[in-house]
Parts: C-alpha cells; sequence; structure tokens
C-alpha cells in the first residue's frame, strides 16, 4: 500500500476556536434567505372514518417536521394538517382495526398515532432502541400494528396497551439493514418482512420469533424486497429492480403461482371482496389481475398515475395519487373521474449549493427534489421542478450539470435559455444507473477541456463507485469501473493538468466496507487512466472536499485532518487535525466544502460547522453550528444551509 510521505514532519494539532454569536460575532453579517424550495411531497397514505361517519384520507407530507394532514373524502376540504414534531417524513401509514391511524417515520425513527375526532397526533417514541427510520406499518389484530426498520432490520409490534415487543428478535436477517415492507396474514397471525439491501423475505411467528426465508432461491440476486401485500390467500412481494411481484400461494408452501409486471411505488394493492380481484399501481394505470386466473395477465382498469392508497367506497374503488388527485373507478360500468385536493407546501432541506455560470446560487433539493436559483443581484429567487434530487453541481461555460438520485442519472441545463423541459431544457444526457450506480456525489466541470467529470456511489448493498468522463463536443459519456478497488469516487477537482480524485470507503447503504483507508488519486484526462494513488491521510475513511488553495495545491479534509497535497511532486506536504475526536461512526459521502475568499481567507462547513480558516496559521474559527454545505458568489458573499433555510454571511 503506497502512502504519502509527509514533508512536513508529525501532525500539527490546531484547536477548534467556536464563537457565539452573541460573543461578537456580527448579527448583521448573517442573513436567513429562508426555504428556496417548497413541495407537496406526500408519501404514506391511510383511510379511516370520523366520529361523526364521514370518510377520510390521512396523508403523510414531508416537511420541517413533517405532517399528517387529513382531508375529507368526499368535499375535499382539509380538515387537519397536524405536525409530526421531530419527523421529516414517513415513507407509509396504515390504519388499524380500531380506525387508528400509524405513520412511522423516517428521520428520528418514531411511530406516531391519530385517533379520528383528536387535533394532535401522539409521539408514541421510537420502537426500538438505535432505529432510526420506520419504513413501513401495517395492521394486525385487536388494534396492533407491525413495523419494519433501518438499521437494523428488525420488526416491531405496538399495540396501545402493551406497547412495543420485538417480534423479530432483533435482526431478522444476518448482515442486512433494511426490513422495507411488512405485511400480516390474518389467517395465520405471521408476519411478513421485506429485506434488502440483498433481498429476503421473511416469514415470522410473532408469537415465538420464529423466522424462515420464503423467498425462492432464484431472487436471492435482487437488491430489496420493496412492498409486500396479503391479499387473500396470495402473498404479493414486491422486486427491486425490475418492479416485478410475485405471487405466493400463503397455503400451498409459498409457491410462486404469477410475476404481476410493471409494478411501481411502494406496491399499492387493493382486492375487491366480491370478485376477489386485485388492482395495483403500474405507472400512468391501475391493473386489473384475478388470481384464480394467474396465466392470464393483468389488464388495464382505469388511468390514474403515482397512486399511494386505495379504498372502497362501495362498488367505487377510490385512489389517491402523489398530486393529491383522488379518482373513483366504478367497477359495475367501469368509469371514472378524478377530482384534485389541494396540497399545502412545506418547505424542502437543500441537499447541494453552486454558484452558477449565472452568478445565481443554484441550489437542489433534498428526496423531494427540485432546484432553484437565488439572484444576489435582486434578492430573489426562483424555483424550478422536473428534476429529482441532485447530489453535486457543476458548470462549463453557460451549462450547469446535475448529478441525480436515484439511479445516478446526469441532466444538463442551459442557462442563457428558459427552463423549461419541454423544449428539452433541462435534459438528461447520462445514466449510471445500469452501471449499478446510485448517486453522482461528485461533479467537476472543466472548462479547457470542455469535459464534465462525475464520481459516483454505487447501488444499495454494493461496493465501488466509477469514474465517468462526459465530452460535451461529442455529447459522450465514458464509464471507468474499479478506479479505486471497492471505494466510493466523492470528490474532483482539477489540478497542473490531472484530475485530482479523493474517495471514501462507504459504499452503498446496507453493506460494509472491504477497504480500511480512504484513498487520493490522481487521473490523465488524456490517456483516459489513473496514474497514480495513494493514503493521504493514515486511517482516514473517506477524503472529501477537495479545492485549489491559495498556495495553488490542492487541499482536502479527512475525517476531520486538513491536508495539502502537492500535485507536482505527489506528496502532501502539510497536516493539520481541524476536528478531534472519532469522526462520523457511519458511511461518509460528503462532509467539507471549502472555498477560498477574495480576502484570502477561507471559508467552508465540514462536520455541520461553518467556519473561517486562515490560510497561514490554519487556525480555525467556527461561525455558526447546526449547518452545512458551502459556496460563495461573485461579491464575495458567503452561502450555507440549516437543512432547510438557505443563509447569506458577508465578511
Amino acid at each position: 500500500m503506497q502512502r504519502l510521505a509527509l514533508v512536513v514532519i508529525g501532525l500539527l494539532t490546531i484547536c477548534v476556536t467556536s464563537i457565539d454569536l452573541a460573543q461578537g460575532t456580527d448579527e448583521k453579517s448573517f442573513v436567513n434567505l429562508g426555504p428556496q424550495i417548497t413541495s407537496s411531497t406526500i408519501q404514506g397514505c391511510a383511510f379511516t372514518t370520523m366520529p361523526n361517519g364521514a370518510s377520510v384520507v390521512c396523508v403523510v407530507m414531508r416537511g420541517q417536521p413533517a405532517k399528517l394532514v387529513v382531508f375529507d373524502l368526499k368535499s375535499g376540504e382539509m380538515l387537519h394538517r397536524l405536525p409530526l414534531e421531530g419527523a421529516e417524513g414517513g415513507w407509509n401509514a396504515c390504519t388499524s382495526s380500531d380506525g387508528s391511524v400509524y405513520v412511522g417515520t423516517d428521520s428520528n425513527g418514531h411511530l406516531y398515532r391519530w385517533i379520528p375526532g383528536e387535533s394532535v397526533a401522539h409521539d408514541l417514541g421510537q420502537p426500538l432502541p438505535e432505529q432510526k427510520w420506520v419504513w413501513d406499518v401495517c395492521a394486525g389484530n385487536n388494534g396492533e400494528i407491525f413495523g419494519g426498520t433501518y438499521p437494523g432490520a428488525n420488526v416491531f409490534r405496538y399495540h396501545p396497551k402493551t406497547g412495543f415487543t420485538d417480534v423479530g428478535h432483533g435482526t431478522v436477517a444476518k448482515g442486512e439493514n433494511y426490513v422495507r415492507a411488512v405485511a400480516f396474514d390474518p389467517a395465520s397471525g405471521n408476519v411478513y418482512a421485506g429485506v434488502g439491501s440483498h433481498a429476503h423475505l421473511i416469514e415470522i411467528d410473532p408469537k415465538t420469533g420464529e423466522k424462515r426465508d420464503i423467498l425462492p432461491a432464484e431472487y436471492h440476486d435482487k437488491e430489496f424486497v420493496y412492498g409486500l401485500d396479503v391479499l387473500g390467500n396470495q402473498l404479493y412481494a414486491m422486486l427491486s429492480h425490475g418492479q416485478t411481484s410475485l405471487v405466493m400461494n400463503l397455503r400451498k408452501d409459498h409457491a410462486v403461482r404469477a410475476v404481476l409486471p410493471s409494478v411501481t411505488g411502494q406496491q399499492i394493492m387493493t382486492r375487491d371482496a366480491k370478485t376477489g380481484c386485485i388492482y395495483y399501481s403500474a405507472g400512468p394505470s391501475v391493473m386489473r389481475f384475478d388470481p384464480s386466473k394467474p396465466k392470464d395477465p393483468p389488464v388495464e382498469a382505469f388511468p390514474a398515475a403515482s397512486v399511494i392508497g386505495f379504498t372502497w367506497e362501495g362498488n367505487s374503488l377510490v385512489a389517491m395519487n402523489s398530486n393529491g388527485a383522488v379518482t373513483r373507478f366504478d367497477t359495475a360500468t367501469g368509469k371514472s373521474e378524478t377530482t384534485k385536493f389541494k396540497l399545502p407546501k412545506e418547505p424542502t432541506p437543500i441537499n447541494q449549493i453552486e454558484l452558477g455560470p449565472d452568478g445565481k446560487i443554484w441550489v437542489g433539493g433534498y428526496l423531494s427534489g427540485g432546484a432553484a436559483a437565488f439572484d444576489p443581484k435582486t434578492n430573489s429567487t426562483e424555483q424550478f421542478g422536473n428534476i429529482s434530487q441532485p447530489e453535486d453541481i457543476c458548470s462549463v461555460g453557460n451549462t450547469l450539470y446535475f448529478g441525480v438520485y436515484p439511479g445516478a442519472r446526469l441532466v444538463l441545463y442551459d442557462t442563457t435559455k428558459p427552463w423549461e423541459p419541454k423544449q428539452n431544457n433541462p435534459r438528461q444526457f447520462g445514466d449510471l444507473g445500469p452501471e449499478n450506480q446510485s448517486r453522482p456525489m461528485a461533479m467537476l466541470g472543466v472548462d479547457e477541456l470542455k469535459k464534465v467529470y462525475i464520481g459516483t456511489v454505487p447501488e444499495y448493498g454494493s461496493l465501488g463507485g466509477v469514474l465517468a468522463t462526459y465530452s460535451i463536443e461529442q455529447d459522450k459519456l465514458v464509464t471507468h469501473h474499479d478506479v479505486v478497488h471497492d471505494q466510493s469516487i466523492v470528490s474532483l477537482v482539477y489540478a497542473n493538468g490531472l484530475v485530482v480524485g479523493a474517495t471514501s470507503i462507504s459504499g452503498g447503504l446496507g453493506i460494509e466496507a472491504s477497504q480500511k483507508e480512504a484513498k487520493l488519486f490522481l487521473w490523465d484526462p488524456v490517456k483516459e487512466e489513473k496514474v497514480f494513488d495513494a493514503t493521504a491521510v493514515d486511517a482516514a475513511t473517506a477524503i472529501t472536499g477537495l479545492f485549489i488553495g491559495p498556495d495553488k495545491n490542492v487541499w482536502g479534509l479527512a475525517n476531520g485532518t486538513l491536508f495539502i497535497f502537492d500535485v507536482t511532486q505527489r506528496k502532501v506536504i502539510e497536516q493539520h487535525e481541524l476536528f478531534k475526536g472519532e469522526y462520523h461512526k457511519e458511511h461518509i459521502w460528503r462532509d467539507a466544502q471549502f472555498v477560498v475568499h477574495p480576502s484570502g481567507q477561507m471559508y467552508g462547513s465540514a462536520s455541520n460547522e461553518f467556519f473561517r480558516l486562515d490560510p497561514k496559521t490554519k487556525r480555525l474559527t467556527t461561525l455558526k453550528k447546526e449547518v452545512g454545505l458551502c459556496a460563495m458568489d461573485r461579491d464575495g458573499k458567503l452561502y450555507f444551509r440549516d437543512r432547510t433555510n438557505l443563509w447569506q454571511y458577508t465578511p
């Protein structure tokens, strides 16, 4: 293993100097510009009945905090907008046999209960210790519900009288982190858990904790069992990728009787109690499948895209979609009609900040996606849609390049023209999903080469990112695998005619790292090959925030240690410990971002702090805590975010 020689002997330890705003930092230097992106992103959905008999639909809306929004199903009137304090969103909701609505959340891993007629959602707390996400919930018998968690891949039971129980007795599949889906069979009392990042389908007896994997061997190469439903005597198990659902007979040794194509979302299904037919969401349509005729393919029932929940009103099937549209389908006549509910908007967390070629500060939205541009000249923001979660942003000439999750898709936007997706601006110029990649965490535009370089994190349960090169003149994307074995490429910079890259040992979620130390590497853009790699800081698991320092060398941060790398000598010439202690116990894809200010000072963010760094003394002064990201406009004003708000700092 090659290691970089240090010209400066030893490690210079620098004490972090924290400055509270009330102790001298000019508060007028900081301006909260507020949320830049808002959205009406609903995920979980459940139906129940009010004490007066009115039918309502309850949707979980992402926000700070998340909200449980209750609508009258007939009129569309919003009855409640209940905060789920401490949570940012929830992927699913269910209605228990007593009519209560339960929501499991994805930021704090809590379970919430709303009792119809009340005006508050009760926070029931964390179902099991150290579980940060409750991915899915389903109803059992007699008021009980079940849920699946991350990162322990646990299954819990909750009952209002007895509280929480770990019915899976710990991890339900060894080595896995996700129980992404749960379903309950009222006939047997068994609970089913869909597991990833390596697919398992676990049958659990909640009374004894006995478990067994019933997923047929030929499907073990799949990533997730992403959705589960027990409908009649059948278990429907959605697999990703491929978006197919296995139809398994629960009464005959779990044999697969059919495979449903084109299942979308979280597998939204329902059963017609009169006919036994199954209705499920598939892209722009709701499909109908007759399980009594498993060899017959599903047929389209009615158009309805992005369905997140079903309920029944007599012969009518009611579908709620993610945009607030409610479609009623009369199974007797085959006719359908759609009405639109008015959804409130919530702030979207900021996932990336970048100075654009138009002089504006561009931000990308987390999970809900979207983009926005803040104009420092007018102090106004313009918001844009039709783009998923941008992981990183760069530019060449007048064009912005976005690396987008999921599926490591690559999107460009010509800033001299209107944002108009119908006119192919923005447009997708690449897709690294087929290369088993998930997140383009490092985007580097090099004007003199007219190229964009992309470093990625792989898909869930996988190790090994790629370095992709996009030739703007040729409109051609070339992918290079195994640049650094089993490591993700998370930072890129251009120096001395070479692309300098940095890695993280972390791969996609749901797999342990195989390597011990992150690497710094050099890429020759002419030969299109790696010409050097080495460990920059001993035992560092991730190197982030590469940038060209005031001395024209490459600077970066590795697990809290600032290093300076001389590209010509191929040596680390300085190291300075900026952040002490154990540095991030979990995976690291993004941490530090730096800019060099016209004043000669450097500013940046790392370890949830915004700071100033003296390039001579390497003394770090904390300016604000619990914030992240960093960019600078053409006038030297700095920008960072506190989750949903964009902040401006004038030195």
